[in-house]
């Protein structure tokens, strides 16, 4: 997340969203907005509304407060790590003739943003709600079990034991909850900058680097690198559309 993106989500969506909600239910357009403390969350953003009062968590106690880093997260990419091992020994049954490695290099940014789709449809409203009762506990009137990721847990180990695979025949139940407990850390805008701006070198050079590689074994940590991208991506989807019409779109592509 960077200033420029989080400026632009609460110009361009938030504040139209919330007006819009307001005034359906025939209330004034006043609002509170509770956000942690991050480098694409500016203070500035204080003055942007006079509508709209902006309240920051306090600093380094955000992952103590945010309701999503206790549960939800977790459930999702519990969910999506699911769907997407089901996705691959599915299409293996229906083509026995194809290897993991060419689905993986086939599985495309539309497959991983509409896998995340059904993924947070499947998340269930009382899911939601129990993550919220370290922030807001008055507000939860009924906790969903997040034991359920340990079923999702299972299911995915069986679904790895069933492709078979190096580095899925092996996966135990250990891997995969270090792989959901592990978020990674988040870009700064700095760093955003500086990836955005890199070069990305001549047709030559990609095509030496590649003849230079040689195949390399799936692992978890590639796994989990490839997932960490997908979140990064789903969060801009939500960004721009909150309402996943691009998503569907990208399906339908």
């Amino acid at each position: 997340m960077t200033v420029i993106l989080f400026t632009e989500w609460f110009n361009q969506c938030f504040i139209p969203v919330a007006k819009r909600y307001l005034e359906s239910k025939g209330m004034a357009f006043k609002v509170l907005l509770v956000i942690d403390n991050a480098p694409g969350h500016p203070q500035s953003l204080c003055f942007a509304n006079e509508n709209v009062e902006e309240k920051f968590l306090p600093a380094n106690s955000t992952p103590l407060l945010q309701p999503l880093d206790q549960g939800a997260i977790k459930c999702i990419k519990a969910t999506y790590t699911r769907l997407v091992f089901g996705k691959l020994r599915d299409t293996l049954h229906a083509n026995p003739d194809c290897d993991l490695t060419g689905l993986w290099k086939r599985f495309s940014i539309a497959d991983a943003t509409a896998l995340i789709a059904e993924a947070v449809d499947e998340i269930k409203p009382r899911t939601v709600s129990g993550c919220w009762k370290r922030l807001w506990r008055g507000a939860v009137s009924e906790c969903e079990d997040l034991g359920a990721i340990d079923e999702e847990i299972m299911d995915i180990v069986n679904i790895a034991k069933q492709l078979g695979a190096e580095g899925f025949s092996d996966m135990i139940e250990d891997d995969i909850r270090e792989h959901i407990e592990d978020c990674g850390e988040p870009f700064t805008s700095e760093e955003f900058e500086e990836l955005v701006q890199s070069p990305t070198g001549s047709d030559d050079d990609i095509m030496e680097d590649t003849e230079a590689q040689t195949p390399s074994d799936w692992t978890l940590q590639k796994l989990a690198s490839i997932f960490w991208q997908a979140q990064v991506l789903k969060d801009m989807v939500v960004e721009y559309d909150p309402s996943w019409n691009v998503a569907s779109w990208l399906h339908e592509e």
